[in-house]
């Protein structure tokens, strides 16, 4: 064995050469010397500019020495700070190494009670819950409604028109195949899951008005069976004689259930019609959910009902097409089907991206120059479980915290892969860089005290910004947050326990000659002189290292530097551009299948229903209708509410109106008999004049002596983008608001669809303040971690420009701002910090120039940077073949993500920090590795090797392997106080 000297000494036992002045002051001095030199960074006169050193031309020689005198105190508590979180890892490492099963029993058992809160896991999906922002008027709203209104239906839309379109379906056949449809309809039926003898039928299921199920079509005027149909002028003349009688006084127009109408210029009857509109309304309150206590199954049976609509639409839909009729058939929860089936139907590519990232990982972690003892295929899917079981162990501590999960967590494996796959490559590396002749728990205490520190600054900052995420008002981001800060934190603390635990019994296996996947076998005699090539892939096992290192000379070029500085600017001040143009909007139509029913729906109601928009209604609670000034003010409200720009007024159905009307043709209604008389028209039915088609606008006490709410029902313009919904609701609120009622009646509007307005409407601020309160707790956690403000703020401007580049280039690919794009853009930060703090943090412990810092960076570090992005790439790959809207959206946002996030990572943030670069901890007291004088290696024939340790890789007498001297240089400088090591 050949003593390798190394001067200048770093760590315990070196010693000090820096400045003793804050030893020699008081407590408040050193304070304010501190404070001194953060302050100092920003002045260009600084005796030591941001910790470089620099002398200044101005100042005296006391400003002068006080202020060397501040720098040496930050410089000297930053490097005892990182002596002292190194010095943890590096026995928490030594530990792990001597107990490696005892480790992993403690870990597994851990784990296992953690996880013990799945059996609590309950997957919610109400819209209300996920997405409706806390403390909104429209919540607000809703709990009033609620309480005195029973649920609003679930509707299920049926429209038929010739096809092609354009044909008229008043003829016979058009009404005969209608009144086919009803019958239909009417006639599904589901069996109960827990009885197979009780089947639940439409009749029980829909919502029921005083002449039966309350269904919207032409078939009241014309007939429910065939035999009522005569020709096409007897039935035009039923038609226009239903409405001649019934049109004042149902709550119903004839564009309601007819459109593209066209009429008699002389009289205005009806004489075509090109589309016809069937509605039928199911019931959606408590009772019809049926609690199966034995197997905790929750039973909805008019969802079951939905269910079967659905799929007996789809088959009368192929028999009409045969006809020449075409129907489009909507549900209120065919949204929710279409984006669950999309989404299964390519649940498969995600199994496949696991696949990938494993492969990935076992060639890129094993040593292939030893054969298929190198190979660590074991060890590559013990990590990526390791990473499983910090998942399955964040959503059971999530879940015994009552924090709500959703689909949305689906995305967490993604996210803790992108996370763990970096750190794994991180630690491995630091492990295979270290003496290979040290034993192996000397060897994990060093390795893991130089990866621990970089990967604990990564984590603890993606913990932070994810709990900083968490303070949001959408709920189902902040529950996302939650999981994911738990996720981060489960996944940092296995992987600094567990995972060392896994690669010191790999490495024992190694040692003991015995092969990867087949442990009993061995190989007696290790030929570590004929490297193994894996399919021709790989000559060696230093190919990325070797390629990082060409970059980090390339990168040292000052006319390189010139162009990636000019590259960069030109796609930042471009991406700012497509930032600042991004629109807030959301079609939720983008979330289904573009072959779904829901396209051809709706592209059929906006031809022939164009101006019929989303229902709405105005409530007034407690009011008293004895007081005639109560009158009045309700008639102002129905001209407010039909005169709104947003309000189609034909829509409108005002049951004071209709009363109103009864009132001044009969003229017998006083503020003393108002009620009795309101309570004799309601129950009169309509077709005989009464008012029976408003029963569920009014609400009454117990004894019906006073109305405790009311409403007018009406209709929104049709609108398209999410802009102006916000602007209808905000319009009718405003229009509403002057009208003044007695104190304590309280007058609103609100509609179901409300609650995915308020949504809308909170999204642009919501995605600022989210992404800045981020950025924010990343800059914080980054200063405080590094102990370096020029390292912390090149980090946190690298991150900031990578996503803003990522939302400007989203913008350009033709997308816009909503809640999905937020939720990945907050997990893309999480990913690209990543890149960006392992190499700033790779910088602070390199010495030598800044182009040498630059190269040793990238070197040591590079190589786990890139594999980590090139993982999560392959990660996602998979997904580019996929169709639905959810899935494209992930993969373009990942793909962009980890290209921005290695571009910035690997060529713009090594160019900053060669230019303007910070300190390193141990500068005070480190040489450049330029300076070592030399290093002698006597391999085991007896040769003897000598050059300088030099990270540019060339010698002075004779040629040393690229790879021994950066196994060397780091480990010998960082771990062993820079006085002598042992090498072979």
């Amino acid at each position: 064995m050949t003593r390798t000297n190394v001067p200048g000494g770093v760590g315990p036992g070196a010693e000090d050469h820096g400045g003793g002045g804050a030893q020699s002051g008081d407590t408040a001095s050193t304070t304010f010397n501190v404070i001194n030199v953060f302050i100092s960074v920003f002045q260009r006169d600084a005796t030591f500019d941001w910790g470089l050193g620099r002398r200044s031309q101005g100042g005296n020689d006391e400003e002068r020495a006080t202020h060397r005198e501040s720098c040496e105190t930050v410089s000297k508590f930053r490097h005892n700070f990182h002596t002292i979180f190194e010095g943890v890892f590096s026995r928490l490492g030594g530990a792990v190494a001597v107990r490696p099963w005892i480790t992993i029993l403690i870990c597994c058992l851990v784990v296992g009670v953690c996880t013990t809160g799945l059996f609590r896991l309950k997957v919610e999906n109400r819209v209300d819950v996920l997405w409706v922002p806390d403390n909104t008027q429209a919540k607000y709203d809703r709990k009033i409604v609620e309480d005195k209104y029973s649920r609003s239906p679930a509707i299920h839309q049926v429209i038929i028109t010739t096809f092609p379109q354009g044909g008229d379906v008043l003829v016979p056949e058009a009404l005969a195949l209608g009144q086919e449809l009803h019958r239909r309809v009417t006639a599904v039926e589901v069996r109960d899951p827990s009885d197979s003898e009780v089947m639940w039928t439409y009749d029980d299921l829909c919502v029921k008005e005083a002449f039966g199920c309350w269904q919207l079509s032409v078939l009241p005027a014309i007939g429910f069976k065939e035999t009522a149909l005569v020709n096409h002028t007897t039935n035009l003349v039923r038609l226009n004689g239903f409405i001649d009688q019934f049109g004042k006084k149902l709550p119903v127009r004839a564009e309601d259930v007819l459109g593209g109408i066209s009429r008699n210029p002389y009289d205005g009857k009806i004489t075509q019609a090109k589309a016809a509109s069937f509605t039928y309304f199911i019931k959606r309150e408590d009772e019809q959910h049926k609690f199966l206590e034995a197997d905790m199954i929750l039973i909805d049976r008019g969802n079951l009902w939905e269910e079967a609509f659905l799929k007996e639409m789809a088959a009368f839909a192929e028999e009409a097409k045969l006809q020449g009729y075409q129907i489009d058939y909507m549900s209120s929860g065919a949204w929710d089907r279409e984006l669950q089936t999309a989404v299964n139907s390519e649940a498969w590519l995600l199994n496949f991206a696991v696949i990938l990232i494993l492969l990935y990982t076992v060639v890129m972690l094993s040593r292939w120059s030893e054969g298929l003892v190198g190979t660590r295929g074991l060890l590559a899917v013990a990590g990526i479980l390791s990473i499983g079981m910090s998942t399955a162990m964040s959503i059971g501590l999530c879940c015994y915290l009552g924090i709500m999960y959703s689909a949305l967590m689906g995305l967490m494996p993604f996210l803790l892969l992108g996370i763990g796959v970096d750190n794994l490559f991180v630690i491995v590396n630091a492990f295979d860089k270290t003496c290979k002749e040290d034993p192996i728990e000397q060897r994990l205490a060093n390795a893991l005290g130089l990866s621990g520190t970089s990967i604990s600054v990564t984590s603890l900052t993606n913990l932070f910004a994810f709990v900083i995420g968490a303070q949001t008002s959408l709920p189902v981001l902040r529950a996302f947050s939650f999981y994911a800060a738990f996720g981060v934190f489960c996944n940092y603390a296995l992987q600094v326990t567990l995972f060392p635990a896994l690669l010191v019994l790999d490495s024992r296996r190694r040692a003991a000659g015995r092969y990867d996947i087949f442990v009993c076998w061995s190989r007696q005699n290790l030929v570590e002189n004929t490297p193994w090539k894996f399919m021709g892939l790989c000559p060696s096992d230093e190919v990325m290292n070797t390629m990082m290192l060409k970059l980090g000379k390339l990168l040292t070029q000052r006319w390189v530097k010139a162009i990636v500085l000019i590259a960069f600017s030109g796609v930042t001040g471009l991406a700012a551009w497509g930032t600042s143009g991004m629109k807030v909007d959301a079609d939720l139509n983008n979330f289904v299948p573009a072959n779904s029913h829901i396209h051809s729906f709706d592209a059929t109601r906006a031809v022939y229903f164009p101006s019929v928009g989303d229902q709405t209604a105005v409530y007034v609670d407690e009011v008293s209708f004895t007081d005639p000034a109560t009158w009045d003010q309700m008639s102002v409200l129905s001209d407010a509410f039909s005169s709104d720009p947003f309000v189609e007024d034909a829509s409108i159905t005002s049951w004071f109106k209709a009363f109103q009307r009864m009132v001044n043709s009969t003229g017998d209604v006083t503020p003393l008999n108002f009620h009795p008389k309101l309570i004799e028209w309601l129950d009169k039915d309509a077709s005989a004049g009464g008012g029976s088609a408003f029963k569920t606008d009014i609400v009454f006490n117990e004894d019906r002596s006073r109305i405790e709410s009311c409403r007018l029902r009406g209709n929104h313009i049709r609108v398209k983008s999410s802009r102006d919904h916000v602007l209808a609701m905000d319009s009718l609120r405003l229009s509403i608001k002057p009208v003044e009622f007695p104190a304590g009646t309280n007058c609103f509007v609100f509609s179901d669809h409300y609650l995915v307005y308020e949504q809308f409407k909170v999204m642009g601020k919501e995605a600022l303040v989210n992404v800045g309160l981020a950025l924010l707790m990343v800059l914080t956690v980054v200063m405080l971690l590094l102990m370096n403000v020029r390292a912390a703020i090149f980090t946190w401007i690298n991150i900031a420009l990578a996503i803003m580049e990522l939302v400007g280039i989203l913008r350009f690919w033709g997308y816009h701002l909503d809640t999905t794009l937020v939720i990945f853009i907050v997990v893309s930060m999480g990913l690209v910090v990543d890149y960006s703090a392992h190499m700033v943090h790779a910088f602070l412990h390199a010495s030598g120039t800044p182009n040498e810092r630059v190269v040793a960076t990238l070197g040591r570090i590079g190589p786990a940077v890139a594999n980590a992005a090139i993982s999560t790439f392959i990660a996602v790959l998979p997904l580019a073949f996929a169709k639905s809207f959810v899935f494209t959206l992930f993969f373009r946002t990942f793909f962009l993500c980890v290209t921005l996030g290695l571009l910035h990572g690997a060529i713009l943030l090594p160019v900053l920090l060669s230019l303007w670069p910070p300190a390193a901890p141990e500068s005070e007291t480190t040489p450049p590795l330029t300076d070592l004088t030399s290093v002698v290696i006597t391999s085991q024939d007896g040769s003897t090797k000598e050059g300088n340790l030099d990270f540019g890789l060339k010698t002075t007498q004779d040629s040393i392997d690229s790879t021994v001297l950066a196994a060397i240089a780091e480990p010998v400088l960082h771990h062993h106080g820079g006085n002598s090591v042992d090498n072979d």
